[in-house]
């Protein structure tokens, strides 16, 4: 987790919302047109199709989804302080999303980009929970983790992943081919299991229901912050309403 703490301790603290809430989707499509300008035909079906055979085992209708009542967890977190979401919950909503690892770079363009819209989701109460696969780590100062202004917490066993229902196993010749890159899961998470969360971004009440949720097998697609935000002004405004 070294890594990806480094990168967003220095390069994400002074960004401040856009005015405009530039759209996520389209620094991600730069991206995936940057990356596979360099892949062969093969290779990208070879991908596609790791991305239609996790589709197809069903996984998007077993996760957790919009109206589920969201699972409890406690976790460590970046500064190996355990965090527990129904105690989070008291504070206010809770916008909970899953990442690869420091190795992704979509995770990290996310991780930017809500970052950047976080003063946003404050607005409305909300704490922003990032969580990863990844082991735990203490290279960074404290005053560099507290300056990240949300919680990156480890689940190193999966297994809160497992409760929400969006960990799933690598092909083992996919795992092979991600090694062949450089990306040394068991390195990074400390088992040799290769599993991986789906791109999962939660928004949960603070009555613990889930009011947004966006689930999909491709990386490659992360959840708009503009939806959240909306998600979050129409609890707020519920909540506002109800006193």
């Amino acid at each position: 987790m070294k890594k990806l703490l480094l990168t967003l301790a220095i390069c994400f603290v002074a960004s401040a919302a856009p005015a405009d809430h530039a759209m996520l989707k389209d620094t991600l499509a730069e991206y995936t047109t940057q990356s596979s300008a360099g892949m062969t035909d093969e290779l990208k079906q070879i991908f596609q199709k790791s991305l239609d055979d996790l589709k197809a085992t069903g996984i998007l209708k077993r996760a957790k989804n919009k109206g589920d009542t969201a699972p409890n967890f406690t976790l460590p977190d970046q500064n190996g302080k355990d965090v527990e979401l129904y105690t989070l919950l008291e504070e206010g909503p809770v916008v909970l999303l899953w990442y690869r690892g420091v190795w992704c770079p979509y995770c990290n363009l996310t991780l930017k980009h809500y970052q950047e819209e976080l003063s946003h989701f404050k607005a409305h109460g909300a704490n922003l929970v990032a969580i990863s696969s990844q082991l735990p780590d203490s290279t960074l100062s404290t005053a560099q983790k507290n300056e990240l202004g949300y919680f990156v917490l480890s689940d190193a066993e999966g297994s809160v992943g497992k409760e929400y229902g969006v960990i799933f196993a690598l092909q083992d010749h996919i795992a092979q081919m991600y090694k062949e890159y450089g990306i040394d899961l068991e390195a990074h998470q400390g088992n040799t299991r290769n599993e991986l969360p789906l791109a999962a971004t939660y928004v949960i009440d603070q009555d613990r229901t889930i009011r947004f949720a966006f689930l999909d097998v491709d990386y490659k697609k992360r959840a708009e912050p503009v939806y959240i935000i909306n998600t979050l002004g129409q609890i707020s405004g519920v909540h506002h309403h109800s006193h």
